[in-house]
Protein backbone atom coordinates (compact mmCIF):
# COMPACT_ATOMS: atom_id res chain seq x y z
CA UNK A 1 0.00 0.00 0.00
CA UNK A 2 1.52 3.56 -0.55
CA UNK A 3 0.30 6.80 0.39
CA UNK A 4 -0.81 9.10 -2.58
CA UNK A 5 -1.00 12.91 -2.38
CA UNK A 6 -3.57 14.67 -4.64
CA UNK A 7 -2.91 18.04 -4.79
CA UNK A 8 -6.02 20.27 -6.63
CA UNK A 9 -9.56 19.05 -5.29
CA UNK A 10 -11.21 20.38 -8.30
CA UNK A 11 -12.91 17.66 -10.60
CA UNK A 12 -10.32 16.14 -11.94
CA UNK A 13 -7.53 15.71 -8.65
CA UNK A 14 -10.68 14.37 -6.81
CA UNK A 15 -11.78 12.18 -9.58
CA UNK A 16 -8.40 10.70 -9.28
CA UNK A 17 -8.88 9.57 -5.90
CA UNK A 18 -11.72 7.03 -6.76
CA UNK A 19 -9.01 4.86 -8.44
CA UNK A 20 -6.50 5.84 -6.21
CA UNK A 21 -8.16 4.74 -2.77
CA UNK A 22 -9.77 1.70 -4.44
CA UNK A 23 -6.51 0.42 -5.63
CA UNK A 24 -5.76 0.05 -2.12
CA UNK A 25 -3.73 3.50 -1.35
CA UNK A 26 -4.09 5.96 1.17
CA UNK A 27 -4.83 8.91 -0.33
CA UNK A 28 -4.41 12.63 1.09
CA UNK A 29 -6.58 14.88 -0.95
CA UNK A 30 -5.18 18.93 -0.93
CA UNK A 31 -7.58 21.68 -1.69
CA UNK A 32 -5.65 24.30 -3.51
CA UNK A 33 -6.29 28.06 -2.34
CA UNK A 34 -9.35 28.24 -4.43
CA UNK A 35 -10.78 24.83 -2.78
CA UNK A 36 -11.19 25.87 0.28
CA UNK A 37 -15.22 25.69 -0.03
CA UNK A 38 -14.86 22.00 -1.53
CA UNK A 39 -12.78 20.34 1.05
CA UNK A 40 -14.66 21.75 4.05
CA UNK A 41 -17.58 19.79 2.01
CA UNK A 42 -15.30 16.57 1.77
CA UNK A 43 -14.70 17.35 5.44
CA UNK A 44 -18.52 17.17 6.59
CA UNK A 45 -20.37 14.98 4.40
CA UNK A 46 -17.11 13.04 2.67
CA UNK A 47 -18.15 14.07 -0.76
CA UNK A 48 -17.38 16.46 -3.44
CA UNK A 49 -20.37 19.12 -3.72
CA UNK A 50 -20.47 17.61 -7.32
CA UNK A 51 -20.42 13.99 -7.22
CA UNK A 52 -23.10 12.25 -6.58
CA UNK A 53 -21.64 9.41 -4.73
CA UNK A 54 -19.03 9.60 -1.30
CA UNK A 55 -15.26 9.06 -1.30
CA UNK A 56 -14.24 5.61 -0.53
CA UNK A 57 -12.92 5.24 2.88
CA UNK A 58 -9.43 6.12 3.22
CA UNK A 59 -9.32 9.52 1.61
CA UNK A 60 -8.16 12.44 3.90
CA UNK A 61 -8.70 15.94 3.38
CA UNK A 62 -6.77 18.74 3.82
CA UNK A 63 -7.14 22.91 3.23
CA UNK A 64 -3.64 24.20 1.48
CA UNK A 65 -2.36 25.43 4.92
CA UNK A 66 -1.65 21.94 5.60
CA UNK A 67 -0.45 20.58 2.58
CA UNK A 68 3.34 20.12 4.37
CA UNK A 69 1.58 17.83 6.59
CA UNK A 70 -0.17 15.93 3.14
CA UNK A 71 3.10 15.52 1.55
CA UNK A 72 5.20 14.34 4.39
CA UNK A 73 5.63 10.72 4.06
CA UNK A 74 3.63 10.26 0.84
CA UNK A 75 5.04 7.73 -1.64
CA UNK A 76 4.36 10.24 -4.47
CA UNK A 77 2.51 13.30 -5.36
CA UNK A 78 -0.39 13.98 -8.04
CA UNK A 79 -0.67 17.52 -9.30
CA UNK A 80 -4.66 17.17 -10.03
CA UNK A 81 -4.46 20.99 -10.81
CA UNK A 82 -5.92 22.51 -14.17
CA UNK A 83 -3.45 23.95 -16.37
CA UNK A 84 -4.34 27.22 -15.40
CA UNK A 85 -2.69 26.35 -12.31
CA UNK A 86 0.86 24.11 -13.47
CA UNK A 87 2.24 27.53 -12.59
CA UNK A 88 1.44 28.13 -9.32
CA UNK A 89 1.63 23.89 -8.39
CA UNK A 90 5.48 24.49 -10.24
CA UNK A 91 5.90 27.86 -7.75
CA UNK A 92 4.22 27.39 -4.79
CA UNK A 93 3.85 23.09 -4.31
CA UNK A 94 6.96 21.66 -6.26
CA UNK A 95 10.04 23.57 -3.51
CA UNK A 96 7.77 21.79 -0.45
CA UNK A 97 8.05 18.36 -1.87
CA UNK A 98 11.53 16.34 -1.39
CA UNK A 99 13.54 15.75 -4.19
CA UNK A 100 13.27 11.77 -3.66
CA UNK A 101 9.38 11.84 -4.22
CA UNK A 102 8.10 11.23 -7.67
CA UNK A 103 5.80 13.63 -8.67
Amino acid sequence: MSVITIIGSGMMGSALAFPARENGNDVNLVGTHLDREIIDTCINTGRHPKFKRDFPAGVNYYQIEDVKNAIDGADFIIGGVSSFGVDWFGDTILPLIPESTPV
